[in-house]
């Protein structure tokens, strides 16, 4: 019985002088030596680094955010690409309850000098969310202060001036008199 001509190769021919594993290898792939990449020469693979940011330009969530498929105990399971490359470059884990925050402002950057684990509040109030935006005002529409002696918090959570609130409890008082 004639083997397969690759070295080390010692399975029965099918054609071409290869065995079945080493033709399939030629046909799909276009060389019969052929390996299937890494999951990390996958990744990488999709990573353009060419400019400041390292630009993630495989499948990206509907948040905007990387992602790639890994098998793990036999399921697929989808990774966080920021959080993979940050974890691997620094050695470092991301604690319980906090998130990476893209200080370039990019989601699809995987750049770990560009990553920054914080809490989700501040996390938030780095952004450019309403949250951040209304938390950074120190005045009400009115112009009012908002400090403790004038700042009312709401059921909703919400700032309230309490100068333009009594000012609207007056109002409704007379409305409701006449």
């Amino acid at each position: 019985m004639r083997q397969c001509v690759i070295a080390g190769c010692t399975r029965p021919l099918r054609a071409r002088g290869w065995c079945s594993t080493h033709w399939y290898c030629w046909r799909y792939h276009g060389d019969p030596l052929w390996k299937e990449p890494t999951w990390d020469e996958r990744m990488w693979s999709k990573v353009d680094r060419s400019g400041d940011c390292w630009i993630w330009t495989g499948y990206l969530l509907p948040d905007g955010y990387p992602s790639l498929s890994k098998y793990i105990d036999g399921r697929s399971k989808r990774i966080r690409l920021s959080r993979y490359v940050y974890e691997q470059a620094t050695g470092n884990l991301i604690g319980a309850g906090l998130q990476l925050d893209h200080l370039c402002r990019n989601r699809a950057c995987v750049k770990p000098a560009h990553l920054e684990p914080v809490s989700p509040h501040e996390n938030v109030m780095r952004g450019d969310s309403w949250t951040a935006r209304n938390a950074l005002k120190t005045h009400c529409p009115q112009g009012h202060p908002y400090d403790e002696a004038n700042t009312f918090i709401n059921v909703k959570g919400s700032r309230v001036c309490k100068m333009c609130r009594y000012a609207r409890q007056q109002e409704y008082r007379a409305r409701q008199t006449n």
